[in-house]
């Protein structure tokens, strides 16, 4: 009987080995065997698997146009190569094989990128037993998170307006309780044809999703919790379904429903390579499909494990070593402005942010309060990295859907993380975490030193649009965003010190010999092309002009602009 992760009536933690064949090589599951589309001589993987009674599964149950279609999104978003997701095999071998060493012997071969083995049924990162307590039905006077230090500050952008609108968030996890009363009218969409194990519910492991969609999604009803984001879309993502563990393939699906600038979060964590409790990237394939998401624009926040894992640590350097998946790692601090890291949070120079890692209160469980002993009317005061990484999410969605409405397009998953990290509040004692999350602070960098000087001129689609996003400090990381122009146009920015007005055209030119010139090429689905990080020589009060000009047969001698800004760095 071969070896393959067993189902059952409770939660189940095994190992399985996974390996990844090279993208040339296009390998492909047969009943038989293996075959390659491109003819690779797969003769010495048939043997080794035949000497160890091993058969190979798809990991991902894609088809060829939906993988074709993820790893192509992702390639014309990113510039960067993406792996072969069907070339991502399971294989299932005889109980007490030796995974270790079958491991070694795959990775040997030139055809394997990697091979890894995987714990699957990894519990959720929390789990608080039921108190059952009265206590009053409006709790957001007690949800001190959302105010200023030592809260993230989500007020900030509340009192602007921003509320999620136009983001879409994916808890992936093992289950929610969908028909929670502060749930129930939130814009919850589950993934379709997936169907969470029974254990789920039977050991309460749907409590923790509720509780993390609660920080997200609760409605202002009035009532229970107020969410970060009452008016964005979500998605709920199982990481196991009655056929198995399915976390990268979860992650994909997500990755599927999203647009650049959504967010995916990851309330999971995985056993790393010192037995702790360390982020779920530090599986091969869950750290793949990351990849892939990022380089498609879509922003991934992944709570860093409650292990107390030290990411910097030699059983690690494999882990650091695959390069970044572009994530936002979350780790725990303290409730209070010293913003120490909690004794259990996993830390390194990995962890890229923290936020409270306990007293969040939400949705679920109940040891905060129950009403009429009903489990569908629970509050609980939520925890552990699992805990920051839902305020952490919330927060990324706040900044884009801020984004979306003052630049046009949402920011790159990078830069949003470099904009959280360089806003945040430093961190106390304890393994680094990274700093706190401030909002506050992050919508501060919105505004100057940029000014709009308008002398666009318009093309076929009207006038396109220029805007930026700076601290205007040396080596800080900033963003041009370019929006409404012709899709596929190439684009030229040019970056001056001086300006000469061009009346024919207009326009505003920058031809001083100091003008730097970047080409680019516009992608509607990838509205932010430049980003870079200005000169550490350049003074304080420099100002430089910038414009984007592309052909366009709309614009005078077929020639479109911008408008025109002035940025001055501080």
């Amino acid at each position: 009987m071969l070896c393959c992760p067993a189902l059952g009536q409770g939660p189940v933690q095994g190992q399985r080995l996974i390996v990844q064949f090279a993208p040339q090589a296009q390998v492909r599951p047969t009943s038989g065997g293996l075959m390659s589309l491109t003819g690779a001589d797969l003769t010495p993987i048939l043997a080794l698997a035949s000497a160890n009674s091993a058969q190979f599964e798809s990991l991902l149950e894609l088809d060829e146009t939906e993988a074709q279609e993820l790893e192509d999104r992702a390639w014309l978003w990113s510039g960067v190569p993406q792996p072969d997701l069907l070339g991502q095999l399971f294989v299932q071998v005889l109980p007490g094989a030796d995974l270790e060493a079958l491991l070694l012997c795959f990775a040997a071969s030139p055809l394997i990128a990697w091979a890894d083995i995987e714990t699957y049924g990894v519990l959720p990162p929390t789990w608080t037993p039921d108190d059952y307590a009265p206590t009053t039905t409006d709790f957001s006077g007690d949800q001190g998170y959302l105010g200023p230090d030592p809260g993230i500050n989500a007020q900030a952008l509340h009192a602007v307006g921003v509320t999620g609108s136009g983001v879409r968030v994916s808890d992936v996890e093992y289950g929610w309780i969908e028909t929670h009363e502060d749930l129930v009218d939130a814009d919850l969409v589950n993934e379709p044809g997936v169907n969470p194990p029974l254990f789920v519910e039977q050991f309460g492991f749907d409590e923790h999703g509720t509780a993390a969609i609660g920080v997200l999604a609760a409605p202002w009803n009035g009532y229970g919790v107020n969410g970060l984001i009452p008016d964005g879309q979500f998605g709920l993502y199982p990481e196991q379904d009655t056929g198995g563990p399915r976390r990268a393939e979860a992650i994909l699906s997500a990755l599927t429903d999203s647009i650049a600038g959504d967010v995916i979060l990851l309330e999971m964590q995985a056993i790393g390579a010192d037995g702790k409790l360390a982020p779920a990237e530090t599986e091969l394939a869950v750290h793949s499909a990351v990849k892939m998401a990022t380089d498609s624009g879509v922003v991934v926040v992944a709570a860093a494990g409650n292990g107390a894992a030290d990411l910097d640590g030699p059983a690690y350097a494999g882990y650091l070593a695959l390069g970044d998946s572009g994530a936002i790692v979350v780790g725990a601090g303290s409730a209070d402005t010293v913003h120490a890291t909690e004794s259990y949070s996993t830390y390194g120079s990995r962890v890229d942010l923290q936020a409270w890692g306990s007293t969040v209160l939400t949705t679920g469980y109940g040891d905060f309060a129950t009403f009429g002993g009903d489990g569908e009317q629970t509050y609980t005061q939520f925890s552990r990295t699992s805990a920051a990484s839902a305020l952490v999410a919330g927060g990324a969605a706040l900044i884009q859907s801020y984004a979306l409405e003052t630049l046009g397009a949402p920011l790159p998953p990078k830069i949003l993380r470099a904009l959280l990290v360089d806003t945040g509040l430093p961190g106390g004692p304890g393994g680094a975490i990274g700093p706190a999350l401030d909002l506050g602070a992050a919508l501060e960098r919105f505004s100057s030193p940029w000014d709009d000087l308008g002398l666009g001129t318009p093309g076929l689609l009207g006038q396109s649009t220029l805007s930026g996003i700076s601290p205007g400090a040396p080596s800080s990381p900033y963003v041009l965003n370019f929006a409404n122009g012709l899709n596929g146009a190439g684009v030229t920015l040019t970056v001056g010190a001086t300006r000469i007005d061009i009346p024919l055209l207009g326009c505003l030119l920058v031809p001083s010999p100091d003008t730097l010139i970047y080409p680019g090429i516009f992608n509607a689905d990838q509205a932010l092309q430049f980003s870079s990080a200005l000169e550490t020589t350049l003074p304080p009060g420099t100002q430089l002009y910038l414009q984007a000009f592309f052909p366009d047969p709309g614009g005078p001698q077929a020639v479109a602009s911008t408008n025109a800004l002035l940025f001055t760095l501080q």
